[in-house]
Formats: C-alpha cells, sequence, structure tokens
C-alpha cells in the first residue's frame, strides 16, 4: 500500500504559472543564477528611461516558465518594487492574442484584475476602440503616468507571440519597447528567434538574451533532492543514497535527457526504482508522459524538418547529409540548411569528423526513445529494451 506520505504535492510538469506562489518558490531548485541575474536587474532598475529587456531561452521543459512565474511573485512581494511595478505574467498559451491590438486589450484586462480601483475604466476604453494598437498603449500608458505606476510584462513563447503580428505591429512594438520607459518586457522562448540572426528582423539583437543551457551534475542532485522533499521523507533517504552509493546511475539518465529538467522530473520515479523489474514499465509509463512536451516540438517543425528528424530518429546512430538526403529524398542543400535550423531549436547536434561530412545526431536521447518507442518497429521498440537494461 503506498504511504500517505509519498505524495503530499504531485509534480506540476506543464501549467507551472497555476502553482501557488510559496510552493513554486519552495521548488525552485534550479535556473538560480539566471533568476539572480534577471532579478537583480529588475531590483536596480527605476525605468526612468526604458529598461533592457530580455529573451530567455531554451527547449521546451528546460524552465523558461517555472523562471518568468518565480520573477513575476518576487516582483510583487518585493514591497518597495510593488508600490510602483505591476508584473503581468501571460499564459504560456495565450489563444486570444493575435494581433498588437489584442496584446494591449489583455495587458488592460490584466491590469483591471489586479486593481479593479485604478484599471477597470482603462479596461473598458480599451475594450472600446476600434483595433487600433496606437489608442490602446496611448490609454495605457495615461493610466499608468497617472497612478505613478509602471509594468513588467511576463510573456512566454514570444516566438508564438511574434509569428501573429505583421511588420507594422513588429514596428509599432519594438518602438513602444525602445522608447517608453512604462513598460518592460522579459520573454520566454522554445526556439531561438529569427530575430538574433536575422538583420532584417524587426528585433534583431534588441533583446538581452539568457540561454538555459542543459542542467550539469550538481543541479541535478540538487533537482532530485528537491523533488524528493515535495514526495515524503523515504523518498529524501533513497536520493541521498543513489547520489552517494550510485552517481553513475544519475548521470546516465542526465546525459540521457540532455539535462532537460521536465524530462529529469518524469524519469524520477525510474531513477528512485533502479534496477528492479519495473524499470521497464516505468520506462513506458513516462513515455506516455513525454507525449505533450515532445509532441509539441514536432509539430512546432515544418514538414522538411519533420521528414529530416524522423530519418535521424529512425536511425538512432548518427548520420551524414547524404544518408539524410537518401532517406528523404531531398536534395543535399535543402538537408543542410535545414540541419542548421534544427541545430538552432536544440534538436539535433552536429558532430565533427575529420572530413567535410560531418555526423548528425538527435540531440536529447531520450527524444530519441520517445520517438522509437511511438513510431519505430517492434524491433525498433526491442532495441529501446535493451537500452533500458543497459542503463539498469
Amino acid at each position: 500500500m503506498e504511504n500517505n506520505n509519498t505524495k503530499s504535492h504531485s509534480v506540476l510538469l506543464y501549467n507551472t504559472q497555476n502553482i501557488d506562489a510559496q510552493l513554486l518558490k519552495a521548488g525552485f531548485s534550479i535556473r538560480k543564477k539566471e533568476y539572480q541575474r534577471i532579478w537583480k536587474d529588475i531590483q536596480k532598475g527605476s525605468m526612468a528611461k526604458p529598461e533592457t529587456h530580455y529573451l530567455i531561452q531554451g527547449v521546451r521543459g528546460a524552465g523558461k516558465t517555472t523562471l518568468l512565474s518565480r520573477l513575476a511573485y518576487e516582483v510583487a512581494e518585493d514591497k518597495k518594487l510593488s508600490k510602483w511595478l505591476i508584473p503581468i505574467l501571460l499564459n504560456e498559451e495565450e489563444y486570444g492574442i493575435l494581433s498588437l491590438f489584442t496584446f494591449w486589450l489583455r495587458i488592460a484586462e490584466k491590469l483591471a484584475e489586479q486593481d479593479a480601483k485604478r484599471y477597470t475604466e482603462l479596461f473598458e476604453q480599451v475594450s472600446k476602440l476600434n483595433e487600433s494598437a496606437e489608442m490602446a498603449w496611448e490609454l495605457i500608458q495615461n493610466h499608468l503616468d497617472n497612478n505613478q505606476q509602471k509594468i513588467i510584462v511576463f510573456v512566454d513563447n514570444l516566438g508564438e507571440l511574434f509569428k501573429d503580428f505583421d511588420e507594422i505591429e513588429h514596428a509599432q512594438l519594438r518602438e513602444v519597447l525602445s522608447l517608453h520607459p512604462q513598460i518592460r518586457l522579459i520573454g520566454g522562448s522554445s526556439q531561438l528567434l529569427e530575430a538574433h540572426f536575422d538583420g532584417a528582423a524587426p528585433f534583431y539583437q534588441f533583446f538581452k538574451l539568457v540561454n538555459l543551457k542543459p542542467i550539469n551534475e550538481a543541479e541535478m542532485h540538487e533537482l532530485l533532492r528537491s523533488l524528493a522533499k515535495q514526495t515524503g521523507e523515504e523518498a529524501v533517504k533513497t536520493i541521498e543514497e543513489i547520489i552517494i552509493e550510485h552517481p553513475e546511475r544519475i548521470e546516465a539518465v542526465r546525459r540521457l535527457t540532455d539535462g532537460v529538467p521536465r524530462t529529469i522530473v518524469l524519469l524520477f520515479q525510474i531513477i528512485m526504482e533502479g534496477a528492479k523489474e519495473s524499470s521497464y514499465a516505468y520506462l513506458e509509463e513516462t513515455i506516455d508522459k513525454t507525449t505533450p512536451l515532445y509532441k509539441h516540438r514536432m509539430d512546432d517543425l515544418s514538414r522538411q524538418q519533420k521528414a529530416i528528424v524522423h530519418a535521424i530518429a529512425m536511425n538512432w546512430d548518427a548520420m551524414s547529409t547524404k544518408e539524410i538526403a537518401e532517406q528523404t529524398r531531398l536534395p543535399s542543400k535543402t538537408v543542410s540548411a535545414q540541419l542548421v535550423k534544427l541545430q538552432q531549436q536544440w534538436i539535433v547536434d552536429k558532430i565533427e569528423t575529420n572530413t567535410k561530412n560531418h555526423l548528425y545526431i538527435i540531440r536529447e536521447r531520450f527524444f530519441n526513445i520517445w520517438y522509437l518507442m511511438r513510431y519505430g518497429s517492434q524491433t525498433d521498440k526491442r532495441r529501446v529494451l535493451w537500452l533500458t537494461r543497459f542503463l539498469e
């Protein structure tokens, strides 16, 4: 029978914005350096003139949403800041925002939710506007000035948001962020935005970048200890034993997941169980749980990119551009161009060779396992079974 203490809180994998502030803080065990860097900048800034805007980049599951939520809560709870600075945390998926006008409308709505006395009238005024983004921002600006307040907006999936804006809207938003000190933007993105590679893009090198790299061994231990604490006393003992006696087991999982926190959270149970018969069953269950995360990752890709990822994933071992071109029946030039983009999206890794023919492999090995389990033939699935035996 399961001990009642074992699941004091189940760990939320996706909607981390819905976690209560105290719970989020208690479980905030990684990304502390990145948090400190941005938080110090927010604390120091008076926003007398336009401040630096940030873009936090990392694969899905790297911890962007949690980091943005943590910063927003910190602003809200800081006695000095909260008098004049209002944090606005937008949801990870803001399906209602399709234009710059609807972006301002959502901000007005959030302001009214947080301070009805000061901002209900603003929301009503913006709602009545005829889709004019310029007038909407003017109203927001005036209301903020009258109340001697400013806003800091936390936007997850900034890339998705930008995709829906047209050129004029991009230019208008850039102008507001460049010239108006009433607003500061901290964004998150699971793709490397063209804004940083394409000199013609409206936000070219506009944001200060914070890249969420794969977590290292020390951070992995920290994360596992935090998960164990949320599970119960028994789990804390078990994890300490594994960290001391079997650090190689943890390191194997870290490499397999390419240090992606959300996948590590999902594999927590396998780490706890170790070389028991249940390991493969847990793997199957974990494969099922990772489906939303990985399916999202595939859905983000273009048709050609999907075909290339499919070819590499089904091969498991690294492949050359020529081999990928043969399997996908795409021209080598097209494959090469798409491989560059797939590296920018952290999906594919390049393995340098002594020749010009470099090799390409799926970067996160667990993503590759998921792919084989979901789309592979029986023999491919058997390969995954060998892998778990090897891990055990």
